[in-house]
């Protein structure tokens, strides 16, 4: 995600300063764009919405939100609620 002023309050705790260096269209729609972030090259794809919407274009100051996950290859198959004493709850 990109963020056009520091966010605050996200479960998301990997929020990295950064500018626009570049923005490629890379499809309809759809454009990719390059971020500095204290000398660390991040590409993200968004739409063409989003990018007209924040003004994003080289040389703004940005904020990228990185979101991690991992998975445990023990658990994939089943929800992570099945180990719990509340098996019988339905995850939607």
């Amino acid at each position: 995600m990109i963020a056009t002023s520091q966010p605050s309050a996200l479960s998301a705790l990997n929020v990295l300063a950064g500018r626009v260096t570049g923005v490629e269209h890379v499809g309809e729609g759809v454009a990719e764009i390059t971020l500095d972030c204290s000398g660390v090259r991040i590409v993200a794809r968004l739409t063409q919405k989003s990018i007209d919407a924040l003004s994003l274009m080289p040389g703004r100051g940005v904020y990228a939100v990185i979101k991690a996950v991992s998975f445990d290859r023990h658990t994939l198959s089943r929800s992570p609620i099945s180990a719990d004493k509340n098996a019988d709850m339905t995850v939607i």
